[in-house]
């Protein structure tokens, strides 16, 4: 029994999968730059993101540890992987590259220059296979892992206004979904309906 529950996510239709992943489709990594904080004592890095079906663009700064904390968020959250679709998630995430700690025996309160730069370019491969992960279907054939992911993903990449924006376009298809689902049973119980009127006629 453990093995079949294993090889399989529990059943999970497509009108659900398409509202999930509609919030990543239109997302776009636009650059990610290194950037001395305000008061010069820490760098970060600048994350340029945009939306390519409303136009918006904004950006975000987020440190070294923010990363960190966001690889261990989804690390936990793979680890537990109780499906096949699932696994290929966790190893597909496993393999991207995360730029080390140091890279450097020297200890500075800023990171070098050149490390900052090495380290904003794998940043910026980084969470651009992160939202292109957020689109896979094998992703959202699992409910359990798929709304989790993309909460952590998108609250890291967006600024609050922009993730209640996503929200609203994820709530909306499964408005419209649900009404043409509604529209749908209305046909058919009329048609039924028609069918036992002319049986009850013919009799």
């Amino acid at each position: 029994m453990l093995k079949a529950f294993m090889s399989a996510p529990p059943a999970m239709d497509a009108r659900s999968t398409k509202a999930k992943s509609v919030s990543f489709v239109h997302l776009v990594v636009r650059s990610v730059l290194p950037c001395v904080s305000s008061d010069g004592s820490y760098m970060e890095y600048d994350i340029e993101m945009a939306n390519t079906r409303t136009g918006k663009v904004w950006n975000l700064k987020k440190r070294y540890s923010a990363f960190l904390a966001l690889q261990r968020k989804l690390d936990d959250l793979l680890d537990a992987s109780h499906c096949t679709y699932c696994s290929a998630v966790a190893d597909h995430t496993a393999d991207l590259d995360f730029p080390p700690k140091k890279w450097s025996l020297f200890h500075h309160s800023l990171v070098e220059p050149g490390i900052a730069a090495m380290r904003a370019r794998m940043f910026c491969a980084y969470t651009s296979e992160l939202v292109k992960i957020g689109t896979t279907k094998r992703l959202h054939a699992c409910p359990i892992v798929a709304d989790d992911f993309r909460h952590a993903v998108l609250s890291f990449l967006t600024t609050p206004d922009i993730f209640i924006e996503l929200n609203k376009v994820k709530l909306s298809s499964r408005v419209k979904s649900r009404t043409k689902i509604k529209t749908l049973e209305t046909i058919f119980e009329h048609n039924n309906s028609t069918l036992v009127l002319l049986d009850a006629a013919s009799s």
